[in-house]
C-alpha cells in the first residue's frame, strides 16, 4: 500500500511541477508588452511551444527517457497527414449538420497572411499539447501503472488545462474528454505522436483558420466566416462545434470504431 501511495504521488507532483512550470512561464512570457497583432501571435507561439519544451526537459533530465515519448515515429509525414484527414472529417460533420438544421451566415475574405499566421498557431498548438498530453503525461502514468490509466489520466488533465476558458458549457467539457480520450488511443494504437497531431491540427485549423470560430485569444482572419443565426445544443453556443452535441456523437463513435477495429492490441493492453 506504501508503495502504491508513494507511486501516485511521485507522478501527481511530476505533473503538477510540468504545470506549474509551464503556468508561470506563460504569466511571465504574457508580461511583455506587445504593440501589434504580429506581437500577439509571435507570442502565442512562444507559450504554445513552452509546452513541448518543459515536457521533453523533464522526460529527458527527470525520467531519464524511461519511455517513447512518440516524437520519433516511422512516416511522420504519412502519419500526419492520415490524421489530419480523419481530424477534418470530424469535425466538418457537426459543421454541415448546421447547414441543414438552421439558417447561417457564411462570407468569404480568401486566403491572407493572418491566415496562415492561424495555420502556424494551430500547428504549433497540436504538436506542444500532443507532446505535454500524451506524450508526456500519458507516457508518465502509463509507465508507473497501464495505459488504461494513462488515458484517462491525460484525458480528465487535458478538460481542466482548458478549464480556464470561462465561455465553455458542460458540453466543452464534454467534448475535450471525448476528444482526449481519443487521442490518447490514437496514440496507444499507433505507439506515435504523429496521427494525434495532425487530428489536433485539422480540428483546429478547419474551426479556427477556415470557418472562423475563436479558439484563442488572438483574433485572427479566417478563409470563411461562419455565423450561426440561431445557436443550440445541437450545433454549439457560444464556442460553436466545439460545444456541439454532434461533435461529442461522433468522438463517441470513433472511440467505439478504434477500440473495436483494435480489440487484440487495445483491448488487451487496457485491460478492459
Amino acid at each position: 500500500m506504501k508503495s502504491k501511495i508513494s507511486k501516485f504521488f511521485t507522478v501527481y507532483i511530476k505533473v503538477l511541477m510540468v504545470t506549474a512550470l509551464i503556468f508561470l512561464t506563460t504569466i511571465a512570457l504574457q508580461m511583455i508588452p506587445r504593440t501589434n497583432d504580429y506581437l500577439d501571435t509571435f507570442s502565442l507561439l512562444i507559450q504554445k511551444l513552452i509546452f513541448l519544451i518543459i515536457s521533453v526537459l523533464f522526460w529527458v533530465i527527470v525520467d531519464k527517457k524511461n519511455w517513447r515519448i512518440g516524437i520519433n515515429q516511422n512516416r511522420k509525414c504519412l502519419s500526419f497527414l492520415k490524421g489530419a484527414g480523419v481530424g477534418t472529417i470530424f469535425i466538418i460533420f457537426p459543421i454541415v449538420i448546421s447547414l441543414f438544421f438552421v439558417e447561417n451566415s457564411i462570407t468569404s475574405s480568401g486566403i491572407s497572411l493572418s491566415v496562415l499566421l492561424t495555420l502556424s498557431i494551430c500547428f504549433v498548438t497540436a504538436l506542444s499539447e500532443e507532446v505535454m498530453f500524451r506524450g508526456y503525461i500519458q507516457g508518465l502514468v502509463e509507465n508507473s501503472y497501464n495505459a488504461k490509466v494513462g488515458i484517462l489520466f491525460s484525458a480528465v488533465f487535458f478538460v481542466a488545462m482548458h478549464g480556464f476558458n470561462t465561455e465553455m458549457n458542460i458540453l466543452s467539457y464534454l467534448e475535450i474528454l471525448a476528444g482526449g480520450i481519443f487521442l490518447g488511443l490514437i496514440k496507444k494504437k499507433t505507439n506515435g505522436l504523429w496521427t494525434g497531431i495532425g487530428f489536433h491540427f485539422a480540428w483546429n485549423f478547419v474551426q479556427e483558420g477556415i470557418f472562423g470560430f475563436p479558439l484563442t485569444e488572438v483574433a485572427e482572419k479566417s478563409i470563411l466566416t461562419l455565423k450561426y443565426i440561431k445557436e443550440n445544443f445541437i450545433l454549439g453556443s457560444p464556442l460553436g462545434p466545439e460545444s456541439s452535441s454532434a461533435t461529442i456523437i461522433i468522438l463517441i463513435m470513433g472511440i467505439a470504431v478504434l477500440i473495436k477495429r483494435n480489440r487484440n492490441q487495445v483491448i488487451n493492453d487496457l485491460n478492459l
